[in-house]
């Protein structure tokens, strides 16, 4: 006869579906016992954010730490997530000073979710200070931090630091991924700097980057539309147009830069 799960198993099933009342009342349980480990409070802390309920994981992360429960960066980093959803840039960014007061370091998730949260919130010079924040810790920045830092700062039109960005990603990864050159292509866009988009659109095809790709041509297309480069829009659409690959963005970029031109 199969045992039946325990609660810890119980509480973790919970925390990857979601079921956020369950994981509450487990670890309810097994605090109670005196037997709750971190693990187990990241996992309801999580529970909770996967459940849309991201305002009570972080009350129930902020009563935690309260009543001196033991965090590690696995507890801080589900709060961390908590925040992002929530919308509270400016929290993740207390949350990373509190851990290192405490002496848990950050570490790439904990800076992936604080960045994560500057991009949704527009924040792009915040989200560059996280990765020169992360650097100086001795955390090396992956190609996920500097691209979300870049699309944060496209958002931003903060141009000279998505620059810097893209310069750091560059010389870190051999072949920057698709993401990373829409985001590339997104702050050439926000700048209107047509030509600065074809140059990263002809290195992205000359590296052996999947062609055509409508994402990426779009991008340049937004680039072209908003510097008023006719002759450039008009190039573009019409090799979409050839490939099978334009839309209506297509078609929109092309006419706002008729229209800017």
């Amino acid at each position: 006869v199969e045992e039946p799960p325990s609660t810890h198993e119980q509480l973790m099933a919970a925390s990857r579906s979601g079921d956020w009342e369950a994981a509450v009342e487990l670890l309810t349980t097994l605090r109670a016992s005196g037997r709750a480990k971190p693990s187990e409070l990241s996992a309801a802390i999580a529970a909770c954010r996967r459940g849309g309920q991201a305002e009570r994981a972080i009350e129930g992360f902020n009563t935690v730490k309260r009543e001196g429960a033991k965090l590690n960066a696995g507890v801080y980093n589900a709060a961390l997530a908590a925040h992002r959803d929530a919308g509270n840039w400016q929290q993740c960014d207390a949350l990373l000073t509190t851990m290192r007061e405490r002496g848990v370091a950050p570490d790439e998730v904990s800076y992936m979710m604080a960045i994560s949260a500057c991009r949704r919130a527009g924040e792009g010079k915040r989200a560059a200070a996280m990765v020169d924040a992360m650097t100086a810790a001795g955390v090396a920045p992956e190609e996920r931090h500097l691209a979300g830092a870049l699309d944060a700062c496209a958002t931003q039109h903060a141009s000279a630091e998505a620059e810097r960005m893209w310069a750091l990603l560059t010389a870190s990864v051999d072949q920057p991924s698709e993401v990373s050159y829409r985001a590339a292509l997104a702050a050439r866009a926000a700048a209107a700097d047509a030509a600065g988009a074809l140059a990263l659109l002809a290195q992205w095809r000359d590296g052996g980057g999947a062609w055509p790709c409508r994402r990426l041509s779009n991008a340049a297309l937004r680039a072209c539309g908003r510097a008023g480069a006719i002759d450039d829009a008009l190039n573009l659409l019409r090799e979409a147009v050839d490939l099978d690959s334009a839309d209506d963005s297509s078609y929109m970029s092309a006419i706002t830069a008729c229209a800017r031109g």
